[in-house]
């Protein structure tokens, strides 16, 4: 049981990663082997110490609360995923048109912004941003799930797995497919996830 919740929290926290490589394949823009290392690496470090933070709160926490406490943090989460995703999607012409918001969140609106010098190519530098950017769901996914007593260590290798390869599998398809539907409802297939997983935990 704990192996599918770990995988489903890899899938969960990487589905961004899918739409923004769609996008960048769309785009013909590279991601070097380096750069997915790194952008891959920063998703397992930050599931690694959310995970374990998650694990020590569980330890002061009766088990079967620290299930259903787990479950409702990724209910919670999954649900307020859902809730800005679809604002984003309804008001995407205001948001393109201001420039208010958060730096990060507009990477993941817009990927082509992390490559800064716009030459096709996210380099080491422009890859921490992106990894910074994408790895923010890990956070609040991580400690939900260290609650419910999942290994820091084996989430934050799957994690670190499911982002390296999710990003490359994403470009491969830009190159070919449309991104429209994946790139604009990753983070709510993400969301409706999380929300099953917590409905999971909470009711088993």
């Amino acid at each position: 049981m704990e192996w599918l919740t770990i995988i489903l929290i890899g899938i969960a926290a990487n589905l961004d990663n899918l739409g923004v490589g769609v996008a960048y394949g769309v785009q013909s823009t590279k991601i070097p082997v380096k750069s997915n290392f790194i952008i891959a690496g920063i998703g397992a470090v930050i599931t690694y110490f959310s995970v374990t933070l998650g694990s020590w709160i569980g330890n002061y926490i009766d088990p079967d609360l620290a299930n259903i406490g787990g479950g409702i943090i990724l209910f919670g989460i999954g649900a307020w995923t859902i809730w800005t995703d679809w604002q984003r999607i309804t008001l995407n012409d205001a948001r393109q048109k201001s420039e208010e918001g958060h730096y990060l969140q507009k990477i993941l609106d817009c990927p082509e912004r992390a490559d800064t010098d716009n030459n096709k190519v996210i380099s080491s530098k422009e890859s921490l941003l992106l990894g910074i950017a994408l790895s923010l769901n890990c956070f609040g996914v991580g400690i939900g799930g260290g609650i419910t007593g999942v290994s820091p260590v084996l989430s934050s290798i799957v994690v670190g797995s499911m982002s390296f390869c999710t990003m490359m599998i994403g470009i491969r398809m830009g190159i070919k497919l449309s991104y429209s539907w994946i790139n604009r409802f990753a983070s709510s297939i993400a969301g409706v996830l999380l929300v099953s997983m917590g409905l999971f935990e909470i009711l088993m």
